[in-house]
């Protein structure tokens, strides 16, 4: 019996490789700073700290980053179903542990070679990307940060300080595999997740073979929100990725002031 005539096998088709994409943005854009916002040792509102962004990126997340400071925070939502994964052995120092924030972190690597080198064979980032749109979706506000050399001085904070973050890491090298991507996608919505969020694409191809479109019309059907970016090739003709109507796909923008050494 072939896999395409078992009743419950809606399609198969070749796992893609797909590429990554992605302290000033949520001030020019407007957004509030409360009550969401809360610094570290504040008591953040409950009802607002229930939703969990689930976030498929590639290096993993840093956990001991002051964006992840679960202080004030109230209990994890009871229902949650994920967890923090991390492969028998994993050396101490760089177990991620969840807690109050990270609510969960997992890894896949179906799509890697057995014998490829890697960084780290847990959910801990090796490259700054997922730790970075973490922050930038959910991150604690933490004062007095900058760039090198204390270029764009300021407060950081991630757009829903409150949220909950799940990290499904599903790249390696910078390279993320439909393999992974669909089954990180399943694990988010049965854990749980209210909004699935994705910075990595290719060219546009058909929905039926389209990993990220297909997992993501799933988690709508289940009222998950799911937003991806839509490319780095700027304003070049046909270059915007992600495009199913059910998908909230996001540019970059202008910003009202400049970094200048």
């Amino acid at each position: 019996l072939f896999l395409t005539e078992m009743p419950e096998v809606l399609s198969i088709f070749p796992s893609r490789t797909l590429e990554l994409q992605t302290t000033r943005s949520w001030d020019f854009l407007g957004l509030p700073r409360t009550p969401q916002a809360a610094l570290p040792g504040n008591a953040i509102p409950t009802g607002s700290s229930d939703v969990i962004i689930g976030i498929l990126d590639t290096a993993g997340i840093w956990p001991e980053s002051k964006s992840f400071d679960d202080t004030g925070m109230a209990p994890v939502p009871a229902r949650w179903n994920g967890a923090c994964e991390n492969a028998p052995g994993t050396n101490a120092s760089v177990v991620v542990h969840c807690n109050k924030k990270i609510i969960g972190a997992k890894y896949y690597r179906a799509g890697l070679s057995p014998n490829a080198s890697i960084a780290y064979s847990n959910p801990r980032d090796f490259a700054g990307h997922g730790t970075g749109v973490s922050a930038i979706a959910a991150g604690m506000p933490v004062k007095n940060v900058s760039m090198e050399a204390g270029l764009a001085q300021g407060d950081a904070r991630g757009g829903f300080p409150a949220a909950r973050i799940a990290m499904y890491k599903v790249c390696w090298g910078f390279q993320c595999y439909d393999i992974d991507i669909v089954a990180a996608l399943d694990d988010a919505i049965n854990d749980g997740v209210d909004i699935i969020s994705l910075s990595l694409g290719d060219d546009p191809v058909v929905y039926s073979v389209d990993s990220i479109a297909i997992g993501a019309y799933h988690a709508i059907e289940r009222g998950i929100v799911v937003s991806c970016a839509c490319g780095n090739s700027g304003r070049v003709p046909g270059s915007v990725t992600n495009v199913a109507p059910w998908i909230f796909t996001v540019g970059a923008s202008s910003i009202d002031r400049k970094v200048t050494p």
